[in-house]
Protein backbone atom coordinates (compact mmCIF):
# COMPACT_ATOMS: atom_id res chain seq x y z
CA UNK A 1 0.00 0.00 0.00
CA UNK A 2 1.15 3.55 -0.70
CA UNK A 3 0.33 7.10 0.22
CA UNK A 4 -1.10 9.44 -2.42
CA UNK A 5 2.38 10.78 -3.18
CA UNK A 6 3.51 7.25 -4.08
CA UNK A 7 5.75 6.70 -1.07
CA UNK A 8 5.26 3.40 0.74
CA UNK A 9 3.09 3.38 3.78
CA UNK A 10 4.85 3.06 7.14
CA UNK A 11 3.47 0.34 9.34
CA UNK A 12 2.91 -0.12 13.02
CA UNK A 13 5.43 1.35 15.39
CA UNK A 14 6.86 3.69 12.80
CA UNK A 15 4.11 6.16 13.65
CA UNK A 16 4.88 6.46 17.37
CA UNK A 17 8.41 7.52 18.27
CA UNK A 18 9.42 7.11 21.88
CA UNK A 19 10.78 9.91 24.06
CA UNK A 20 14.45 10.75 23.33
CA UNK A 21 15.49 10.11 26.94
CA UNK A 22 13.84 6.69 27.00
CA UNK A 23 15.39 5.89 23.62
CA UNK A 24 18.88 6.80 24.83
CA UNK A 25 18.57 4.78 28.03
CA UNK A 26 17.23 1.81 26.07
CA UNK A 27 20.17 1.91 23.68
CA UNK A 28 22.67 2.06 26.57
CA UNK A 29 21.04 -0.93 28.25
CA UNK A 30 20.90 -2.77 24.91
CA UNK A 31 24.62 -2.26 24.43
CA UNK A 32 25.42 -3.55 27.92
CA UNK A 33 23.09 -6.54 27.62
CA UNK A 34 24.54 -7.40 24.20
CA UNK A 35 28.07 -7.28 25.57
CA UNK A 36 27.07 -9.46 28.51
CA UNK A 37 25.38 -11.95 26.19
CA UNK A 38 28.40 -11.99 23.87
CA UNK A 39 30.68 -12.84 26.78
CA UNK A 40 28.78 -16.09 27.37
CA UNK A 41 29.69 -17.28 23.87
CA UNK A 42 33.45 -16.84 24.35
CA UNK A 43 36.30 -18.35 26.34
CA UNK A 44 36.83 -15.08 28.25
CA UNK A 45 36.78 -15.81 32.01
CA UNK A 46 34.38 -13.82 34.16
CA UNK A 47 37.18 -12.08 36.06
CA UNK A 48 38.48 -10.51 32.84
CA UNK A 49 35.40 -8.30 32.67
CA UNK A 50 35.04 -7.96 36.46
CA UNK A 51 31.33 -8.69 36.19
CA UNK A 52 30.24 -10.59 39.27
CA UNK A 53 26.82 -12.08 39.85
CA UNK A 54 25.47 -9.02 41.68
CA UNK A 55 26.50 -6.67 38.86
CA UNK A 56 24.72 -8.78 36.27
CA UNK A 57 21.64 -9.09 38.48
CA UNK A 58 21.52 -5.32 38.99
CA UNK A 59 21.78 -4.76 35.25
CA UNK A 60 18.82 -7.07 34.66
CA UNK A 61 16.86 -5.31 37.41
CA UNK A 62 17.62 -1.93 35.84
CA UNK A 63 16.38 -3.21 32.48
CA UNK A 64 13.15 -4.53 34.03
CA UNK A 65 12.46 -1.27 35.90
CA UNK A 66 13.25 0.82 32.83
CA UNK A 67 10.98 -1.16 30.52
CA UNK A 68 8.18 -0.96 33.08
CA UNK A 69 8.53 2.83 33.31
CA UNK A 70 8.73 3.16 29.54
CA UNK A 71 5.58 1.13 28.99
CA UNK A 72 3.73 3.14 31.66
CA UNK A 73 4.82 6.44 30.10
CA UNK A 74 4.11 5.71 26.43
CA UNK A 75 0.67 6.26 24.92
CA UNK A 76 1.44 5.52 21.28
CA UNK A 77 0.68 1.80 21.23
CA UNK A 78 -1.59 0.63 18.45
CA UNK A 79 -3.92 -2.36 18.92
CA UNK A 80 -1.91 -4.68 16.68
CA UNK A 81 1.31 -3.64 18.40
CA UNK A 82 -0.22 -4.53 21.75
CA UNK A 83 -1.29 -7.93 20.42
CA UNK A 84 2.14 -8.65 18.94
CA UNK A 85 3.95 -7.55 22.10
CA UNK A 86 1.64 -9.64 24.24
CA UNK A 87 2.12 -12.75 22.08
CA UNK A 88 5.91 -12.43 21.98
CA UNK A 89 6.63 -11.27 25.52
CA UNK A 90 4.03 -13.32 27.39
CA UNK A 91 5.16 -16.57 25.75
CA UNK A 92 8.83 -15.81 26.44
CA UNK A 93 8.21 -14.86 30.07
CA UNK A 94 6.02 -17.91 30.69
CA UNK A 95 8.73 -20.12 29.19
CA UNK A 96 11.35 -18.41 31.37
CA UNK A 97 9.28 -19.23 34.45
CA UNK A 98 9.18 -22.87 33.42
CA UNK A 99 12.66 -23.40 31.98
CA UNK A 100 14.56 -20.75 34.02
CA UNK A 101 16.76 -19.47 31.19
CA UNK A 102 17.29 -15.84 32.13
CA UNK A 103 18.28 -14.71 28.66
CA UNK A 104 14.72 -15.44 27.49
CA UNK A 105 13.38 -13.06 30.14
CA UNK A 106 15.93 -10.44 29.05
CA UNK A 107 14.88 -10.92 25.44
CA UNK A 108 11.22 -10.33 26.31
CA UNK A 109 12.12 -7.06 28.06
CA UNK A 110 14.25 -5.88 25.15
CA UNK A 111 11.53 -6.68 22.60
CA UNK A 112 8.96 -4.68 24.57
CA UNK A 113 11.44 -1.88 25.24
CA UNK A 114 12.23 -1.54 21.53
CA UNK A 115 8.74 -0.18 20.84
CA UNK A 116 9.03 3.26 19.27
CA UNK A 117 12.84 3.18 19.09
CA UNK A 118 14.47 3.95 15.74
CA UNK A 119 15.49 0.62 14.23
CA UNK A 120 18.62 2.21 12.75
CA UNK A 121 19.88 3.17 16.21
CA UNK A 122 19.21 -0.34 17.51
CA UNK A 123 21.23 -1.82 14.66
CA UNK A 124 24.05 0.71 15.00
CA UNK A 125 24.48 0.02 18.71
CA UNK A 126 24.18 -3.75 18.32
CA UNK A 127 26.54 -3.94 15.32
CA UNK A 128 29.12 -1.70 17.03
CA UNK A 129 29.09 -3.81 20.19
CA UNK A 130 29.19 -7.21 18.47
CA UNK A 131 31.84 -6.14 15.94
CA UNK A 132 34.08 -4.69 18.65
CA UNK A 133 33.54 -7.70 20.90
CA UNK A 134 34.28 -10.11 18.04
CA UNK A 135 37.48 -8.31 17.04
CA UNK A 136 38.56 -8.14 20.67
CA UNK A 137 37.85 -11.83 21.25
CA UNK A 138 39.79 -12.86 18.14
CA UNK A 139 42.72 -10.64 19.21
CA UNK A 140 42.77 -12.21 22.68
CA UNK A 141 42.72 -15.69 21.14
CA UNK A 142 45.51 -14.98 18.64
CA UNK A 143 47.74 -13.45 21.31
CA UNK A 144 47.22 -16.39 23.66
CA UNK A 145 45.34 -14.37 26.29
CA UNK A 146 42.39 -16.76 26.04
CA UNK A 147 42.16 -20.26 24.65
CA UNK A 148 41.75 -20.72 20.92
CA UNK A 149 39.91 -24.04 20.76
CA UNK A 150 41.02 -26.04 17.72
CA UNK A 151 39.23 -29.06 16.29
CA UNK A 152 39.66 -31.30 13.26
CA UNK A 153 37.03 -32.65 10.87
CA UNK A 154 37.79 -34.70 7.77
CA UNK A 155 41.35 -33.40 7.73
CA UNK A 156 40.30 -29.74 8.10
CA UNK A 157 41.56 -27.73 11.06
CA UNK A 158 38.74 -25.74 12.64
CA UNK A 159 39.56 -22.79 14.91
CA UNK A 160 37.07 -21.11 17.24
CA UNK A 161 39.23 -17.96 17.63
CA UNK A 162 38.11 -17.29 21.19
CA UNK A 163 34.51 -18.45 20.79
CA UNK A 164 33.31 -21.66 22.41
CA UNK A 165 33.09 -23.50 19.09
CA UNK A 166 34.09 -22.81 15.47
CA UNK A 167 30.49 -22.54 14.29
CA UNK A 168 29.79 -20.00 17.03
CA UNK A 169 32.63 -17.80 15.78
CA UNK A 170 31.34 -18.09 12.23
CA UNK A 171 27.77 -17.35 13.33
CA UNK A 172 28.97 -14.15 15.02
CA UNK A 173 30.56 -13.11 11.74
CA UNK A 174 27.41 -13.89 9.77
CA UNK A 175 24.92 -12.17 12.08
CA UNK A 176 27.09 -9.06 12.47
CA UNK A 177 27.42 -8.85 8.68
CA UNK A 178 23.67 -9.40 8.26
CA UNK A 179 22.90 -6.69 10.81
CA UNK A 180 25.16 -4.21 9.03
CA UNK A 181 23.72 -5.16 5.64
CA UNK A 182 20.19 -4.70 6.97
CA UNK A 183 21.15 -1.27 8.28
CA UNK A 184 22.59 -0.29 4.91
CA UNK A 185 19.71 -1.66 2.84
CA UNK A 186 19.81 -0.53 -0.78
CA UNK A 187 22.80 1.73 -0.02
CA UNK A 188 25.14 -1.29 0.13
CA UNK A 189 28.22 -0.68 -2.03
CA UNK A 190 30.09 -3.16 -4.19
CA UNK A 191 32.97 -2.99 -1.70
CA UNK A 192 30.65 -4.04 1.12
CA UNK A 193 29.20 -6.85 -0.99
CA UNK A 194 32.72 -8.07 -1.83
CA UNK A 195 33.55 -7.98 1.89
CA UNK A 196 30.66 -10.35 2.65
CA UNK A 197 31.96 -12.74 -0.01
CA UNK A 198 35.46 -12.56 1.47
CA UNK A 199 34.07 -13.25 4.95
CA UNK A 200 32.35 -16.36 3.56
CA UNK A 201 35.71 -17.68 2.37
CA UNK A 202 37.39 -16.73 5.66
CA UNK A 203 34.94 -18.57 7.92
CA UNK A 204 35.09 -21.59 5.63
CA UNK A 205 38.90 -21.72 5.67
CA UNK A 206 39.34 -20.84 9.35
CA UNK A 207 36.43 -22.67 10.95
CA UNK A 208 35.08 -24.98 8.23
CA UNK A 209 31.65 -23.57 9.14
CA UNK A 210 29.68 -24.37 6.03
CA UNK A 211 26.30 -23.03 7.11
CA UNK A 212 27.59 -19.54 7.91
CA UNK A 213 29.79 -19.54 4.80
CA UNK A 214 26.84 -20.42 2.56
CA UNK A 215 24.63 -17.79 4.20
CA UNK A 216 27.31 -15.12 3.83
CA UNK A 217 27.63 -16.11 0.18
CA UNK A 218 23.85 -15.85 -0.26
CA UNK A 219 23.91 -12.46 1.44
CA UNK A 220 26.55 -11.20 -0.98
CA UNK A 221 24.74 -12.73 -3.96
CA UNK A 222 21.34 -11.27 -3.04
CA UNK A 223 22.76 -7.78 -2.56
CA UNK A 224 24.80 -8.05 -5.75
CA UNK A 225 21.73 -8.94 -7.80
CA UNK A 226 19.88 -6.00 -6.26
CA UNK A 227 22.73 -3.54 -6.83
CA UNK A 228 23.32 -4.57 -10.45
CA UNK A 229 19.60 -4.46 -11.25
CA UNK A 230 19.18 -1.01 -9.74
CA UNK A 231 22.25 0.25 -11.57
CA UNK A 232 21.21 -1.24 -14.92
CA UNK A 233 17.45 -0.69 -14.85
CA UNK A 234 17.06 2.01 -12.20
CA UNK A 235 14.83 -0.24 -10.08
CA UNK A 236 14.56 -3.80 -8.83
CA UNK A 237 11.58 -5.90 -7.82
CA UNK A 238 11.83 -9.66 -7.17
CA UNK A 239 9.01 -11.70 -8.63
CA UNK A 240 5.95 -12.60 -6.55
CA UNK A 241 7.09 -16.16 -5.84
CA UNK A 242 10.46 -14.99 -4.51
CA UNK A 243 8.81 -12.34 -2.33
CA UNK A 244 6.32 -14.86 -0.99
CA UNK A 245 9.05 -17.35 -0.13
CA UNK A 246 11.03 -14.64 1.65
CA UNK A 247 8.01 -13.63 3.74
CA UNK A 248 7.21 -17.25 4.66
CA UNK A 249 10.84 -18.34 5.11
CA UNK A 250 10.65 -18.80 8.88
CA UNK A 251 7.49 -20.95 8.99
CA UNK A 252 8.60 -22.91 5.91
CA UNK A 253 12.01 -23.70 7.42
CA UNK A 254 10.47 -24.60 10.78
CA UNK A 255 7.78 -26.79 9.27
CA UNK A 256 10.25 -28.54 6.99
CA UNK A 257 12.83 -29.49 9.62
CA UNK A 258 10.15 -30.50 12.13
CA UNK A 259 8.33 -32.70 9.63
CA UNK A 260 11.51 -34.32 8.33
CA UNK A 261 12.79 -34.98 11.85
CA UNK A 262 9.47 -36.47 12.90
CA UNK A 263 9.35 -39.00 10.04
CA UNK A 264 13.08 -39.58 9.59
CA UNK A 265 14.29 -43.13 9.08
CA UNK A 266 17.74 -44.24 7.97
CA UNK A 267 16.12 -46.99 5.91
CA UNK A 268 15.01 -44.42 3.34
CA UNK A 269 18.03 -43.68 1.11
CA UNK A 270 17.22 -40.06 0.30
CA UNK A 271 16.57 -39.29 3.98
CA UNK A 272 19.85 -40.88 4.98
CA UNK A 273 21.67 -38.84 2.34
CA UNK A 274 19.95 -35.65 3.49
CA UNK A 275 20.85 -36.41 7.09
CA UNK A 276 24.52 -36.76 6.14
CA UNK A 277 24.33 -33.47 4.24
CA UNK A 278 22.88 -31.84 7.38
CA UNK A 279 25.59 -33.36 9.63
CA UNK A 280 23.23 -35.69 11.49
CA UNK A 281 20.63 -33.10 12.43
CA UNK A 282 17.70 -35.27 11.35
CA UNK A 283 18.88 -38.13 13.56
CA UNK A 284 19.01 -35.89 16.62
CA UNK A 285 15.63 -34.43 15.72
CA UNK A 286 14.07 -37.89 15.50
CA UNK A 287 15.65 -38.84 18.84
CA UNK A 288 14.13 -35.71 20.35
CA UNK A 289 10.65 -36.66 19.14
CA UNK A 290 11.14 -40.20 20.42
CA UNK A 291 12.58 -39.40 23.84
CA UNK A 292 11.74 -35.85 24.91
CA UNK A 293 8.49 -34.34 26.15
CA UNK A 294 6.89 -31.62 24.08
CA UNK A 295 5.18 -28.85 26.02
CA UNK A 296 3.53 -25.55 25.18
CA UNK A 297 6.11 -23.57 27.17
CA UNK A 298 9.06 -25.94 27.14
CA UNK A 299 10.90 -28.11 29.62
CA UNK A 300 14.39 -28.06 31.10
CA UNK A 301 15.93 -30.73 28.90
CA UNK A 302 19.64 -31.55 29.02
CA UNK A 303 21.54 -31.00 25.80
CA UNK A 304 25.20 -31.96 25.43
CA UNK A 305 27.28 -30.32 22.73
CA UNK A 306 30.94 -30.11 21.84
CA UNK A 307 31.50 -26.43 22.63
CA UNK A 308 33.76 -25.06 25.35
CA UNK A 309 36.37 -27.84 25.31
CA UNK A 310 38.31 -29.90 22.81
CA UNK A 311 37.71 -33.17 24.64
CA UNK A 312 34.96 -35.19 23.03
CA UNK A 313 32.08 -35.75 25.53
CA UNK A 314 31.05 -39.31 26.28
CA UNK A 315 27.75 -38.78 24.49
CA UNK A 316 26.60 -35.92 22.29
CA UNK A 317 22.99 -34.89 21.92
CA UNK A 318 22.29 -31.38 20.70
CA UNK A 319 19.51 -29.82 18.64
CA UNK A 320 21.44 -27.56 16.29
CA UNK A 321 18.38 -26.36 14.41
CA UNK A 322 16.91 -23.28 16.09
CA UNK A 323 13.40 -24.46 15.28
CA UNK A 324 13.84 -27.82 17.02
CA UNK A 325 15.89 -26.22 19.81
CA UNK A 326 13.18 -23.68 20.60
CA UNK A 327 10.35 -26.20 20.15
CA UNK A 328 11.68 -28.66 22.73
CA UNK A 329 13.51 -26.37 25.15
CA UNK A 330 11.20 -23.33 25.18
CA UNK A 331 7.97 -24.78 23.85
CA UNK A 332 5.62 -24.70 20.89
CA UNK A 333 4.07 -21.39 22.01
CA UNK A 334 7.44 -19.62 21.96
CA UNK A 335 8.30 -21.05 18.54
CA UNK A 336 4.94 -19.93 17.15
CA UNK A 337 5.34 -16.45 18.66
CA UNK A 338 8.84 -16.01 17.26
CA UNK A 339 7.71 -17.16 13.82
CA UNK A 340 4.84 -14.69 13.94
CA UNK A 341 7.34 -11.94 14.76
CA UNK A 342 9.53 -12.96 11.83
CA UNK A 343 6.58 -12.89 9.44
CA UNK A 344 5.48 -9.48 10.73
CA UNK A 345 8.98 -8.09 10.10
CA UNK A 346 9.09 -9.64 6.63
CA UNK A 347 5.63 -8.33 5.72
CA UNK A 348 6.68 -4.86 6.74
CA UNK A 349 9.76 -4.97 4.51
CA UNK A 350 7.61 -6.29 1.68
CA UNK A 351 5.09 -3.48 2.21
CA UNK A 352 7.88 -0.91 2.19
CA UNK A 353 9.34 -2.48 -0.97
CA UNK A 354 12.65 -2.95 0.82
CA UNK A 355 13.67 -6.03 -1.12
CA UNK A 356 17.26 -6.14 0.13
CA UNK A 357 16.10 -6.28 3.73
CA UNK A 358 13.37 -8.79 2.93
CA UNK A 359 15.99 -11.16 1.50
CA UNK A 360 18.28 -10.67 4.49
CA UNK A 361 15.50 -11.76 6.86
CA UNK A 362 14.97 -14.88 4.74
CA UNK A 363 18.69 -15.70 4.82
CA UNK A 364 18.66 -15.32 8.62
CA UNK A 365 15.78 -17.81 8.76
CA UNK A 366 17.83 -20.18 6.62
CA UNK A 367 20.81 -19.86 8.96
CA UNK A 368 18.55 -20.73 11.90
CA UNK A 369 17.54 -23.94 10.11
CA UNK A 370 20.90 -25.51 10.96
CA UNK A 371 22.10 -23.53 14.00
CA UNK A 372 20.51 -22.78 17.33
CA UNK A 373 21.13 -19.04 17.85
CA UNK A 374 17.65 -17.70 17.07
CA UNK A 375 16.85 -16.54 20.63
CA UNK A 376 20.34 -15.34 21.54
CA UNK A 377 20.79 -11.56 21.66
CA UNK A 378 24.50 -11.63 20.81
CA UNK A 379 23.60 -13.27 17.49
CA UNK A 380 20.08 -12.39 16.43
CA UNK A 381 19.23 -8.70 16.73
CA UNK A 382 16.34 -9.08 14.29
CA UNK A 383 14.02 -10.30 17.06
CA UNK A 384 14.04 -6.75 18.46
CA UNK A 385 12.78 -5.09 15.28
CA UNK A 386 9.04 -5.92 14.96
CA UNK A 387 8.04 -3.14 17.39
CA UNK A 388 10.77 -0.66 16.50
CA UNK A 389 10.27 2.39 14.32
CA UNK A 390 10.76 1.46 10.68
CA UNK A 391 10.84 4.26 8.12
CA UNK A 392 10.63 3.91 4.33
CA UNK A 393 13.87 3.33 2.45
CA UNK A 394 13.78 6.79 0.92
CA UNK A 395 13.85 8.33 4.38
CA UNK A 396 16.69 6.20 5.69
CA UNK A 397 19.72 8.22 6.71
Amino acid sequence: MSRRDGSPRVSGAAYGRTDAVFETVYLILLGLMTLMAFRYTTMIPYDRLDWDYNTIRQLRLALAVFVGLKLAYERSWGPWELVLAAVLCASLIRSWQRVERLYVFELALLIAGAHGVDYRKILRVWCAVTAAALVGTVALALTGSIENLTYERDGHVRMALGSIYPTDFAAHVFFTAAGFAFLRGRRATYIEIAAYAVLAVVVLLVSDARNSAVCLGLLAGWLLIAARSRRRYGAWRPNAVTRGLCVAAGPVMAGGIIALSRVYTSRTPWMASLNRLLSGRLVYGRQAFNNLPLYLFGSDIQLVGRGGAVEEPESVFFLDSSYLYVLFLFGAAVLAAVLIGSVVSALRENRLRSWERLGILAIVSLHCLLEHHMLELSYNVFLLLPLAVRMPEAEDG
